[in-house]
């Protein structure tokens, strides 16, 4: 066992030593603070030590100035997520995360003290609390500061793996649970980085470059995606040959974002097919800033648009989520397949045991996928291939074999 993890007898002093603490820092009705900024860090802290995520829900303005006149602070928990109206069977829910948790704290400005003052408070919780060599886990505690912003960009600029630079930031910490973020939380701060080092010189550039090509080339296409901060986040461009291999070739199109600048994070998604000599050709190209289904929505828009509105016959992707709710919204017309070198690859994740010298599950699996055209067959084969391999509890086998059709 590691180090962190912390034996029956250690856990039950650390939790009575944890409601000691959380009496001294309870909120009470008349406490005042600074700023609103000051009242989230202290109930924040107070969720860190009882156990529990928090997030600001809404607040009052008044009507005159503008000046924020109240706040609520609520537990991560409160409220109950919408359900999917789109669909009356959802094959692969998400997982709840809201309990509808009743315990908040609201805050009232006072204008004549320049005080903040707790107006309202309740702790009453309807789920487990988290335990203390978790709570490093919870959203609201998770934050990259800036002295460990700068051992990433070092690690970065040393081309250190995302892994490699964790684990030693972990390891110098003394254990994961004191870094205080998470590996994806690493990600995001690397993605943030290149957002913003992405200033007028090298947008610039690339504006340049795209406005050279359309003056050469009325054709050329491009697009880009602005946030809130009219910041670049997603780029797409498609060449006058591109646009017209779409025109005779666009029937069947492949989709891939594995092509990845690793040291950006930034992936480098592609449009492909084949042409009359099975020779892949492109039929556009992006930049993203991320993966989210917003993201290919957008860019699935954005690529129907320069086709003039035409709209592929069969469009082939991985098994991502995020893209296949943006294909329903965008093309639901479209048939939806599976690329097949996606699906050995994720079978290689999830079931690299089985690949092991000497095993036939790589034949039996693309057998499956490649040999049968009878339904029944099939069905037969698959059967046979679980119960030869012991797969019957196995998650991910599940939701490939919900997905044949």
């Amino acid at each position: 066992m590691e180090d962190s993890i912390i034996d029956d007898g250690g856990l039950e002093g650390c939790i009575e030593e944890m409601g000691e603490l959380a009496k001294d820092k309870s909120p009470y009705l008349g406490m005042e603070f600074p700023s609103e900024e000051a009242v989230y860090e202290f109930y924040n802290e107070y969720g860190r030590i009882v156990g529990f995520s928090i997030r600001r829900d809404y607040c009052n303005k008044s009507k005159k100035d503008g000046v924020m006149t109240s706040r609520k602070f609520v537990c991560y928990k409160e409220g109950e997520r919408e359900k999917d109206k789109r669909y009356t069977m959802i094959k692969n829910p998400r997982s709840e995360t809201r309990t509808n948790s009743k315990a908040f704290m609201h805050i009232s400005f006072k204008r004549e003290l320049l005080k903040w003052i707790v107006s309202k408070f309740d702790n009453n919780h309807n789920h487990p609390l988290h335990l203390p060599q978790c709570t490093h886990l919870m959203p609201s505690q998770r934050k990259v500061y800036d002295a460990q912003g700068i051992n990433i960009d070092i690690a970065d600029e040393t081309e250190i793996s995302l892994k490699a630079s964790h684990d030693l930031i972990s390891a110098i910490a003394g254990a994961k649970e004191f870094v205080g973020f998470t590996r994806e939380d690493q990600k995001t701060y690397l993605r943030a980085k290149r957002q913003r080092n992405l200033q007028y010189g090298e947008a610039g550039s690339l504006l340049r470059y795209f406005q050279q090509q359309v003056a050469e080339n009325p054709y050329f296409y491009y697009a880009i995606q602005l946030d809130v901060d009219e910041m670049i986040t997603n780029i797409f461009w498609a060449d006058h040959q591109m646009i017209t291999d779409y025109g005779l070739f666009g029937d069947a199109v492949s989709f891939d974002t594995t092509f990845r600048t690793n040291k950006e994070y930034c992936p480098l998604a592609l449009f492909s097919g084949f042409n009359h000599f099975r020779m892949i050709v492109i039929f556009g190209a992006a930049l993203l800033y991320d993966e989210t289904a917003e993201s290919f929505e957008w860019l699935f828009e954005t690529f129907l648009d320069a086709m003039s509105g035409k709209k592929p016959v069969s469009f082939f992707t991985d098994q991502d989520q995020a893209m296949a709710k943006a294909i329903s919204q965008i093309m639901p017309e479209v048939f939806y397949g599976l690329c097949t070198f996606h699906l050995m690859q994720n079978a290689l994740k999830h079931l690299g045991y089985l690949f092991k010298s000497g095993s036939k599950f790589s034949s039996d699996l693309k057998a499956c996928i490649y040999d049968y055209e009878n339904e029944h067959e099939l069905i037969e084969a698959w059967n046979s291939l679980i119960d030869k391999y012991n797969l019957q509890e196995n998650e991910w086998m599940k939701r490939t074999w919900r997905k044949r059709e």
